[in-house]
């Protein structure tokens, strides 16, 4: 197989696999690449386990152990390149329901260990080396949804991490919940509408004016995906188009602001509530376009307090081309906290203020298999 990013350049591979359809009780695959860009081995690994009881409260248990590896970040004028690593475990429950029944439940803890690489610079900024740095993630979740032609769905869960910043140790807890309902008025056509909230019940990093991975985000991009779990073509860009993919968790918003702005993440509390509407009919050629409508806010806290509400209620509304694996957004119209935002970056033309977010579910078998039979 062949895919590329920004920083490890294209990377040929070979994917290894014992089971797909039936599914058996040791499972395995190991993607083995090779960065062309950086002459260096990366790649992805997991060994599964699964249970399965006829009768009981499990209907199916899996015990996952994974690792992955490639690099994120490159600095070519002090001429480094940095890497990261997760590795951890993944437990997951489906509980047994009616034959007859419309709802699922499920189950997801999971513990990760993370590494870093960051850059060690001395007084005047110059680069020394690098060293890893190391951070714990554990995180449970429940997730229930009622599949039906109208379907709902409910995702409540708990996370935790600690980790050294600026000579400390800083700790965090925080809690969310994720309700989706989808209205279908005819086939293949329905209107989404999504929403999210979330909040710390620890946050050592609160009043230090300061952000840590795992602050909540608004709109979800490279810079700040903390667990390395979404795919990206280019994590730390900061211009051209690579920079502006998002990722629809969290806020779901679809500002590609980029890691030069800190606005639009929290230490505290954020909500948000998306909508999408699809079409009675598709355009010519098959072309899929839907209106949207985000509308978010996001508590600032230490550094950030002194912002008026007003500018941290952010709003936009707008047109997505194409559907399932790429989707491109077009926002129309914003709040002016936002628009004064894209224009202190130089983005006052439309076309530079377009985001997008790329999906691979949709074509990785062992996705659809778990959501079909797990």
């Amino acid at each position: 197989m062949l895919s590329a990013n920004v920083v490890d350049g294209i990377t040929p591979g070979v994917l290894w696999y014992n089971a797909l359809v039936p599914w058996r009780k040791w499972e395995w695959q190991l993607l083995s690449q090779w960065s062309m860009k950086r002459n260096t081995p990366i790649g992805v690994a997991q060994l599964v386990r699964h249970w399965s009881w006829p009768t009981g409260m499990w209907q199916q248990l899996s015990l996952s152990g994974s690792v992955r590896t490639y690099h994120f970040r490159a600095d070519d004028q002090l001429q480094y390149v940095l890497r990261y690593a997760r590795y951890g475990l993944q437990l997951r429950a489906r509980f047994r329901t009616h034959p007859q029944s419309l709802f699922v439940h499920r189950a997801t803890a999971t513990f990760w260990r993370l590494s870093e690489q960051a850059p060690t610079l001395d007084s005047t900024g110059a680069y020394m080396g690098k060293q890893w740095q190391r951070r714990p993630l554990w995180r449970v979740e429940w997730y229930t949804q009622r599949a039906t032609l109208n379907s709902w769905s409910v995702e409540v869960g708990l996370e935790g991490s600690r980790l050294r910043y600026l000579g400390a140790e800083h700790r965090y807890g925080r809690m969310w919940a994720a309700m989706q309902y989808s209205y279908t008025y005819a086939p293949w056509r329905s209107i989404d509408l999504r929403f999210f909230i979330g909040g710390f019940f620890k946050n050592t990093a609160a009043g230090g004016g300061f952000l840590l991975p795992g602050a909540w985000n608004l709109s979800v991009q490279g810079f700040n995906d903390y667990g390395y779990e979404q795919l990206f073509v280019g994590r730390w860009q900061v211009q051209g188009i690579w920079s502006r993919q998002i990722a629809l968790t969290e806020g779901a918003m679809k500002t590609a602001l980029g890691p030069a702005y800190l606005q639009g993440r929290s230490n505290g509390l954020l909500w948000s509530l998306n909508l999408v509407a699809a079409l009675p009919k598709d355009l010519p050629a098959g072309i899929v376009l839907k209106p949207w409508f985000d509308v978010g806010y996001y508590q600032r806290v230490g550094l950030f307090a002194s912002d008026a509400w007003r500018d941290n209620l952010w709003w936009q509304g707008g047109v997505s081309l194409f559907d399932a694996t790429l989707k491109v957004y077009l926002p129309l119209i914003n709040a002016p906290r936002l628009e004064a935002l894209y224009d202190q970056d130089g983005r006052q033309a439309l076309w530079a203020r377009i985001s997008w977010a790329l999906s691979l579910q949709h074509h990785d078998p062992w996705y659809a298999r778990y959501r079909v039979l797990f």
